[in-house]
């Protein structure tokens, strides 16, 4: 039988311990490796994939330090290349839920989810499907719904703005004038009916 193996990513000490304590006591789980920085995983991941142990899935927090982990996904990827990955995070919306999907996810739950969700996320993912908190399944069925009106650039901004981005950390992170953004935002408004940025975070 295969062991099942995964590594764990995530900037909080005491939640690492608390996750994979929980998991070795209550399932099949082996913990291949953790870091508390993205520095620290590359290094880690590196000197496992020299031993040719790749861990089945590498369950990863959004936020770690200062950078973001689903952006990092991509370079987990070229580590560890037979890797899956569950993303666990406090952010419960939409939009962060699809662009997790979109990077290569195949997982995802908060941490506000019962424990007992992650070892439920582990083996789905292992059996190759997709695991969602079902919690969290209906409001992103309702955003797919939602944004399939708005352009591509559209709705980078709709998301940005429901992480809480300004206008000016917009503009500064998609390369464009604080005027464009503004058109962008207008337009996402008038086509999602909502008024303000904290109506659009309610909505996805």
């Amino acid at each position: 039988m295969t062991e099942k193996t995964y590594f764990l990513l995530d900037d909080h000490a005491l939640m690492r311990k608390g996750i994979s304590d929980y998991i070795a006591q209550n399932s099949e789980w082996t913990l291949a490796g953790e870091a508390g920085t993205c520095e620290e995983a590359k290094e880690e991941l590196l000197m496992l994939a020299r031993t040719k142990i790749f861990p089945q899935i590498i369950v990863v927090d959004i936020n770690i330090k200062k950078e973001d982990g689903i952006d990092f996904m991509a370079q987990l990827k070229e580590l560890s290349p037979y890797s899956k990955f569950l993303v666990y995070s406090m952010y419960t919306n939409s939009g962060t839920i699809q662009r997790a999907l979109n990077a290569g996810a195949q997982g995802y739950i908060s941490k506000s989810a019962d424990e007992k969700e992650i070892i439920n996320a582990l083996n789905t993912i292992a059996e190759g499907k997709t695991y969602i908190e079902q919690s969290l399944t209906m409001n992103l069925i309702s955003y797919k719904q939602i944004f399939t009106s708005l352009s591509k650039r559209e709705q980078e901004v709709a998301l940005k703005i429901t992480e809480g981005k300004t206008n000016n950390q917009i503009a500064d992170e998609m390369c464009i004038s604080r005027h464009a953004v503004e058109n962008y935002v207008s337009r996402v408004f008038a086509k999602t009916g909502v008024n303000t940025r904290e109506d659009l975070k309610n909505l996805c």
